[in-house]
């Protein structure tokens, strides 16, 4: 009861920060507020207990299957290329945490999955190319119910494929660092040649490293209607810092009962 009340009275900034900083250790020292409390949703609110987390490995380790695995779901799998020894170290922890070597944007990759209560994609969509990233979610809408998206949003007219809109204007719409300089050059001056790193034959503008795509809340919106899916959260998570036209934002879409598919394309605005 305590806690209940607690809980109530604290403001939902404090309660996000101890959320995050419960969980920050030195196997996911980054993870993010905003995406703790997507899963907390999907937990208490949806009754999720089976999670696929799709790419959830790099700079966290795998920090958010650890998360959903100690929070109560009853199964975990996290899909990436590789693994991290600090999730491999948190893995042999918990009988509830699988990890499946592979590219998740196969369809292939999406039936091993198979029947989990929700997908995560944390930073994930707009890197996903051959498939592109409305084929990946299609790939996964037939095995689950609730989508849980973290996605750096386009604030453009429609949905742009970044690379093909030049180089000038590719760099003012993507993160980048001075120590980025060559892998930034490559992705120009060696576009459609074979990237050495993947054995799929992927050329250097097909790579997963990069950003990809530009994605707009209506289009994003409009193929999740066409798959069955309507927006039951969603929240705006700010502008990133230097960065044009591109704003980070939370999304929870739920598979739409028949007779409320009529409604998916209003949503549900920022509440479950």
């Amino acid at each position: 009861m305590f806690k209940r009340i607690i809980k109530k009275i604290t403001p939902k900034r404090i309660l996000d920060l101890y959320r995050a900083a419960r969980y920050k250790s030195a196997q996911s020292p980054l993870l993010n507020a905003d995406k703790l409390r997507l899963i907390d949703l999907a937990l208490k609110k949806k009754g999720a207990r089976s999670f696929a987390d799709l790419g959830g490995m790099w700079r966290v380790n795998g920090g958010y299957s650890v998360y959903c695995s100690d929070r109560g779901a009853e199964r975990v799998v996290l899909v990436d290329f590789s693994a991290t020894p600090e999730f491999l170290n948190e893995q042999s922890k918990r009988k509830n945490l699988r990890y499946i070597q592979r590219n998740l944007a196969l369809k292939e990759t999406a039936d091993e999955v198979n029947g989990v209560d929700c997908v995560m994609l944390f930073d994930v969509l707009l890197h996903q190319v051959q498939p592109d990233w409305n084929e990946v979610l299609k790939y996964y809408a037939a095995h689950t119910k609730l989508f849980l998206i973290y996605n750096q949003q386009f604030t453009g007219a429609r949905t742009v494929r970044l690379l093909e809109q030049g180089r000038e204007w590719y760099l003012r719409h993507v993160p980048h660092t001075p120590a980025d300089t060559e892998e930034y050059s490559d992705l120009f001056e060696k576009a459609n040649e074979p990237h050495p790193r993947y054995s799929d034959g992927r050329t250097y503008r097909d790579m997963h490293d990069v950003w990809q795509w530009g994605i707009t809340d209506h289009d994003l919106t409009r193929v999740m209607r066409e798959l069955g899916f309507h927006i039951v959260y969603e929240q705006d998570c700010g502008w990133l810092p230097k960065i044009e036209e591109i704003r980070n934002k939370t999304f929870m879409f739920e598979r739409a009962q028949p007779q409320s598919r009529a409604n998916a394309a209003h949503g549900c605005g920022n509440h479950v």
